[in-house]
């Protein structure tokens, strides 16, 4: 899988994003790296660098997440919120949605945080911004750019009368993040 590095933060992978926790490392989804025989990132001038995937959880919900490295690619890191999202809190879905379609530009959408880690999500922050193909593993930021989730999912459901709700986006919460980075040994930066 291919990685292209259009911005000093954020990275794009053929169907997903990752961000920058420490220098040479970043988070993205277990899904988005899961089966990848590699991962490489390529920079905007064409030069491709290998990255490691050097921790990986079951892709499931909360356990949705991937740590890569590529000493070679430094970049900013992101800081992990220590404060839970609030209901209705404005916030920031970061990524490169459908790159094929929209191009390989970062894009960003603003929403709310429409279910907290304690509503009935399986865990995960719930946001109405959208989530799609290639978003996936982008952060999901406070109006300080404090990582807030990790974009994971779209839930597409249905009520009794088989009538669709609007989608229901979410992500892995960055205390999960932390913990996870905590269990690799990965210093990482607090806001």
């Amino acid at each position: 899988r291919e990685v292209e590095a259009p911005t000093e933060e954020l990275v794009f992978a053929g169907q997903g994003t990752a961000f920058s926790v420490a220098p040479g490392y970043f988070v993205t989804n277990h899904h988005v790296v899961s089966g990848a025989s590699s991962v490489q990132i390529r920079w905007r001038s064409g030069e491709v660098q290998e990255a490691v995937v050097i921790a990986s959880l079951d892709g499931r919900g909360t356990n949705d997440l991937a740590l890569l490295q590529c000493k070679s690619l430094v970049m900013k890191p992101v800081t992990l919120s220590e404060q839970p999202p609030r209901l209705g809190e404005t916030v920031a879905v970061v990524g490169f949605p459908q790159s094929a379609i929209l191009g390989h530009e970062l894009k960003m959408t603003e929403g709310i945080v429409s279910g907290t880690p304690d509503d009935a999500l399986g865990g995960l922050v719930a946001v109405d911004a959208p989530i799609v193909a290639g978003g996936s593993g982008g952060p999901i930021i406070d109006m300080s750019g404090n990582l807030l989730a990790v974009a994971t999912a779209t839930w597409n459901l249905l009520n009794s009368g088989g009538v669709a709700y609007p989608h229901i986006h979410g992500g892995v919460p960055a205390y999960n993040v932390a913990r996870f980075l905590q269990r690799q040994g990965m210093p990482f930066e607090r806001g």
